[in-house]
C-alpha cells in the first residue's frame, strides 16, 4: 500500500515539473468551485474590479492554518478599499481536501467567515491544482483585476507592503461640479431641471439634477472611468448638441447622442477639470518661475472689487506683496497687468473701469518701490469674454466670475 502511494506521488511530481511553472506576469488560470452552500464561485467573476488573493491550503498543514487569521483580517480591511483603480480585495480560499467535513470544520475553527471559501474534493490531483503547478501548500497567488499574477507566495509583510502601494495609487474621491449646455458653440443655453446620471460599467452610482443655470453636483465620487449620461429631452433639438462644461461655463467636451439620450465617458483630465480642487498658490508659481529657464509666466487671478470700484482689496495684497518681493529680487523682470470685466453694464463703462483697476494694481506696486518702467497696465473691459456670457445673457455668478479677472504676465 505504501509503495502504491509513493508511486502516485511520484507520478504527480513528474507531471507537475514537466509542465511550465506559473510566473509573475502570467495569466491566472480561471476556475469555478462550490462554496459551503453549493453555490458556484468563479475566479473571473471575483476579479471584476477587484484584486484577488488565491490561497490554496489543506486542513492537515499547520503552515496553511497559521496564515488564516491574517487573510481573514485583510479580507475585512480591504474589501471595499480602493486599491489602484480597483474597488477592493477578495480572498479566495481554495481547500484541497477529499473530506468535505474536514474542510468545513477547519473553516469554522479558523474563523474564515470573511473570505470566499471553496472546496476541491480532488485535492492535489485536481485539474486546478495541476494548472497552478501546485507542489505544496500553502500556495498563494495575488492576482490583478485583469487576471495577471502580481505576486506568488508573498510573505505577509510583502503582501501588506504591496497593498499599501496600491492604496497610494488609488484615485481620491472628489466633489464633481459641472454644467450642461446645449445648442451650438455660438449660442449656448443651460439645460435646466434635467436628471444627470453618473454610471460605472452598468451601474448607476449617482443621480443629480441641474438647476436654473444647468449646474449639477456629484458629491464624494470616484469619477475616473465613469460615464455621465442624460436622458432624451425635447429641449435639445436634433440639430443641436449637448455639452459638458465647468460651472464657470468653459466647455469640456460634447456628449455622444444615442437613441436613449446622451452620454460621455470621462477622461482623467476631465475629472481634474470638474473636481473641487484647491488651486496652486500663485506665489508658489512665481517662485518656480523665478528659478526656471522659462521666459514668460501668466498668472490669472480673480481679484475682487466692490461693485463699480477699482481700489485694490485687502484679499489681493498678499499676492501683490509677493510680486513686489520677486521683482525686487529679479531686477530684469517686467510685468504687464491686464484687467477684464464681465458683460454686466455697458461696454464703455466696463472699459473705463478695467483701465482704472489695472492702473490701481500698478500704482500699488510702484508705491512699494517697483520702477514704473518695468510695469504696464491695460484695461480690456469685456472684450475677452471666455464663456457664453456676452451682453444680454443671464449667467450664474461663477460664469460671470470667470470673466472678472486680472492677468499678470511676467517677462524675463
Amino acid at each position: 500500500m505504501r509503495s502504491k502511494n509513493v508511486l502516485i506521488l511520484l507520478f504527480f511530481f513528474v507531471s507537475v515539473v514537466s509542465a511550465q511553472a506559473l510566473m509573475v506576469g502570467d495569466k491566472a488560470p480561471d476556475f469555478t468551485l462550490s462554496n459551503a452552500n453549493d453555490e458556484s464561485i468563479n475566479l473571473k467573476e471575483l476579479m471584476k474590479d477587484h484584486y484577488v488573493l488565491i490561497h490554496f491550503w489543506s486542513p492537515s498543514t499547520i503552515k496553511s492554518r497559521n496564515s488564516h487569521k491574517f487573510y481573514n483580517k485583510i479580507a475585512i480591511d480591504y474589501k471595499e478599499t480602493r486599491l489602484g483603480k480597483s474597488n477592493g480585495l477578495v480572498v479566495l480560499s481554495v481547500c484541497l481536501e477529499q473530506l468535505r467535513e474536514s474542510w468545513e470544520m477547519a473553516v469554522v475553527k479558523d474563523g474564515m467567515n470573511n473570505v470566499q471559501n471553496v472546496w476541491d474534493k480532488n485535492g492535489f490531483y485536481s485539474v486546478i491544482a495541476k494548472s497552478y503547478q501546485l507542489m505544496k501548500v500553502p500556495a498563494d497567488f495575488f492576482v490583478s483585476p485583469s487576471g495577471v499574477i502580481v505576486m506568488i507566495d508573498p510573505t505577509e509583510q510583502k503582501l501588506q507592503m504591496k497593498i499599501n502601494e496600491l492604496k497610494k495609487e488609488a484615485p481620491k474621491s472628489v466633489n464633481m461640479l459641472a454644467k450642461l449646455l446645449y445648442g451650438n458653440p455660438k449660442d449656448l443655453k443651460p439645460l435646466v431641471h434635467q436628471k444627470v446620471f453618473l454610471i460605472s460599467g452598468t451601474d448607476t452610482i449617482k443621480v443629480a439634477e441641474t438647476d436654473d443655470y444647468g449646474d449639477f453636483e456629484f458629491k464624494q465620487v470616484f469619477a475616473q472611468g465613469t460615464e455621465v449620461a442624460v436622458g432624451k429631452t425635447d429641449q435639445v433639438k436634433d440639430a443641436e448638441s449637448l455639452y459638458l462644461a465647468q460651472q464657470n461655463g468653459l466647455i469640456i467636451s460634447k456628449f455622444n447622442r444615442s437613441a436613449s439620450g446622451f452620454n460621455y465617458k470621462l477622461l482623467d483630465k476631465d475629472v481634474a477639470r470638474v473636481s473641487e480642487v484647491v488651486e496652486t498658490d500663485p506665489g508658489i508659481k512665481l517662485d518656480m518661475f523665478s528659478k526656471s529657464k522659462d521666459k514668460e509666466l501668466l498668472i490669472v487671478e480673480n481679484i475682487y472689487y466692490a461693485s463699480g470700484d477699482f481700489k485694490v482689496s485687502e484679499k489681493t495684497l498678499k499676492l501683490l506683496d509677493k510680486i513686489v518681493t520677486t521683482m525686487k529680487a529679479t531686477p530684469t523682470l517686467k510685468l504687464e497687468v491686464f484687467s477684464h470685466t464681465d458683460a454686466s453694464g455697458d461696454d464703455a463703462s466696463n472699459k473705463t473701469l478695467s483701465d482704472k483697476r489695472a492702473k490701481a494694481v500698478v500704482e500699488y506696486l510702484t508705491g512699494k518701490g517697483i520702477e514704473k518702467a518695468r510695469l504696464k497696465s491695460t484695461g480690456m473691459g469685456e472684450t475677452k469674454i471666455l464663456n457664453r456670457c456676452s451682453n444680454g445673457i443671464k449667467c450664474s455668478e461663477k460664469e460671470n466670475e470667470l470673466n472678472r479677472r486680472t492677468e499678470f504676465k511676467f517677462i524675463k
